[in-house]
């Protein structure tokens, strides 16, 4: 027999806690709360409370003994866990700053894409990737063009050299000799001029065309060829008539449309320079063409201010076994974890989410619960 009679329990059968909230965030945008934002199917929900104690220490008895207690700091927050991913979920999961919504064009337009010609052995093989899949190889779609080449180290003069042409080249091939804009040495002007046109100034001949010494540079002053002292440098843009023709044997270059990839079946190389290529290994493209754009949001990961977002908060556990309440949190914070994002096939993904309860301060700082025992809320 018990000490004493035991007293029955009418309460806790309907008072148990199970399944997970629905949860909402508000975020507030230049002081203005937005539109709620919920937070998805749960596969998690901890509510945890980082407390710090105030303790009146007694040492009247020789050990010490706590004589009163209080909480110096209290931070309670929600850990989530969510199947969700939609674009408004996945902005705080991500730490993004602004979502960009971008709507399906079937002909959308890109244009000067940079693309860097392969270099290598297998460089006229290989695809360089584009951005874009789902390219519109329509003839006369793509507009291939050079990308200017500023400042570009041509060598350096060392006084034995310049005056013959070839001691010194541009990496890459210009057509026609008002291509190329500006040849400095050591911080002086030579004007480019075409080959045998030397007259009386500082001035530089350049062989341009798609021949195997095209680029290359020969110095003069006063119509004699010079040699030259110091750092050469050269400003030019290429134009090469560039063109994608299916029935030439061997095209300037190949699109891949589906995959969004071009190759450049004839490439000079720099090393074994060729007569006949427009372009040479390793030359920086520019690309413009139409592709068709699906529909889908932009986001920037990871560039929130502090990787937190203000706001406010709803809590809502409408089970339909056990307890239920709605708690409205009037000042609530989102902030980046550290908990990893898991990809895999043999479940879904869940992102996580730091939901903090922040002081609003006046008469309802942490917000207002409704709780309501299983009867009441089935009533």
């Amino acid at each position: 027999m018990p000490l004493e009679a035991r007293g029955s329990d009418i309460f806790t059968r309907d008072n148990l806690l199970l399944g997970f909230s629905t949860v909402e965030f508000t975020p507030r945008i230049a002081g203005v709360l937005g539109t709620p934002v919920n937070l998805g199917l749960l596969s998690a929900q901890e509510m945890a409370k980082e407390v710090n104690l105030l303790t009146l220490p007694d040492g009247r008895a020789g050990t010490v003994s706590v004589n009163r207690e209080l909480l110096s700091s209290l931070e309670p927050s929600f850990n989530l866990s969510t199947f969700n991913f939609e674009k408004a979920t996945a902005q705080y999961i991500f730490g993004a700053s602004s979502l960009t919504d971008v709507v399906a064009d079937a002909a959308s337009a890109v244009t000067d894409e940079g693309v860097t010609v392969p270099a290598g052995s297998l460089a006229s093989s290989t695809f360089a990737n584009l951005v874009n899949g789902e390219i519109d190889d329509t003839a006369g779609n793509l507009t291939l063009t050079c990308a200017p080449i500023v400042d570009e180290a041509v060598g350096t003069g060392d006084g034995t050299s310049g005056d013959a042409s070839g001691d010194f080249a541009l990496d890459f091939k210009p057509a026609l000799i008002g291509e190329v804009t500006a040849v400095t040495v050591a911080g002086v002007t030579y004007d480019p001029i075409a080959v045998a046109a030397a007259a009386a100034g500082l001035e530089v001949e350049i062989v341009v065309g798609v021949g195997a010494t095209s680029g290359d540079m020969q110095f003069f002053s006063g119509g004699a060829a010079v040699n030259v002292t110091g750092a050469i440098l050269a400003t030019y843009t290429p134009v090469p008539a560039l063109e994608e023709d299916f029935a030439a044997t061997s095209p300037d270059m190949l699109l891949d449309p589906l995959l969004g990839r071009i190759r450049f079946p004839l490439i000079d190389s720099a090393a074994s320079k060729d007569g006949t290529s427009l372009i040479r290994q390793g030359q920086n493209l520019l690309l413009d063409y139409l592709y068709s754009r699906k529909a889908h949001t932009t986001l920037q990961p990871f560039t929130q201010g502090g990787g937190v977002f203000e706001g406010a908060a709803s809590i809502k556990h409408l089970t339909d076994v056990g307890i239920n309440f709605i708690w409205d949190v009037p000042a609530a914070s989102i902030r980046i974890d550290d908990n990893a994002l898991t990809f895999g096939s043999d479940d879904f993904a869940v992102g996580t989410i730091v939901l903090n309860i922040l002081d609003a301060g006046g008469s309802s700082r942490y917000g207002t619960m409704q709780l309501a025992t299983e009867t009441q809320s089935g009533a």
